[in-house]
């Protein structure tokens, strides 16, 4: 009898001893740091997940993607300067930093980044100037070609000749538009302006004075023109070439 209790006594024991602590046990899930634990009596069972790591970027340092750990430091922005177009930037992630440095210029050459601005704008200026030069050259060549010892003949040539002004008013005033509101194209829109009031008035008769009138004021109108151009070409020349050491890299902007 002795006997056979100390065998039951043996076997709850062990079962005791094979069962742990005792109860059942209530396990949280498994993190990247540790196994699947019980929040009870703190047995474990199984492995830690391990970290899920994104690579570091220049904010954020290697972060597990799951818990947030971090290791080691963000990689930092490699920044490229800014220019006319674009602010500060980052090369890597394509933050920015600040503004544009804008252009040097509304109108003609960027030196600080050797593009031509508006060049279709001065381009536009430039054929209205080539058109006035154009017409003037007609009249001269009509008014040239007049026989001076018939005053009629010169008289239908100066009202040939006339018949350009409208041209000519109407280029001088496409370029007044044109520069209209840009500091660089002044002195152009300035030009023009004398042009317009410089056109002389229609020729009032055939008589002699009114003849020599006539070509008084279209050589007075001449004269005028020829300063006009020089004066705008060289300015539109000096707006669109750049320094000598810069045409060959220029951009159309």
């Amino acid at each position: 009898m002795k006997a056979k209790f100390i065998e039951i006594s043996s076997i709850l024991i062990i079962m005791v001893a094979l069962s742990g602590c005792g109860h059942q046990h209530s396990f949280t899930e498994a993190t990247c740091i540790e196994p699947k634990t019980c929040s009870v009596c703190g047995e474990t069972e199984g492995e830690a997940l391990g970290h899920t790591w994104l690579e570091a970027d220049c904010d954020n340092p290697k972060t597990c993607s799951v818990c947030g750990a971090t290791e080691g430091e963000a990689l930092g922005h490699t920044w490229m300067e800014a220019d006319c177009d674009s602010p500060k930037t980052c090369s890597v992630c394509g933050a920015t930093d600040g503004k544009a440095l804008g252009h040097m210029v509304e109108v003609g050459w960027c030196s600080r980044c050797n593009t031509t601005q508006n060049e279709d704008l001065v381009q536009e200026i430039q054929s209205n100037l080539e058109s006035m030069q154009e017409t003037t050259t007609n009249m001269t060549s009509i008014i040239t070609s007049a026989n001076t010892y018939f005053l009629d003949d010169v008289y239908i040539k100066i009202c040939r000749a006339q018949l350009y002004y409208d041209t000519v008013e109407r280029n001088m005033q496409n370029i007044c538009d044109l520069c209209k509101g840009y500091s660089e194209l002044h002195e152009i829109k300035k030009q023009a302006k004398k042009i317009l009031k410089a056109i002389p008035q229609k020729i009032s008769g055939n008589d002699r004075n009114s003849v020599i009138k006539g070509l008084t004021d279209y050589n007075n109108y001449l004269k005028k023109v020829r300063k006009m151009y020089i004066k705008c070409a060289d300015i539109i020349a000096s707006q669109l070439e750049g320094s000598d050491s810069t045409n060959s890299k220029r951009k159309k902007k």
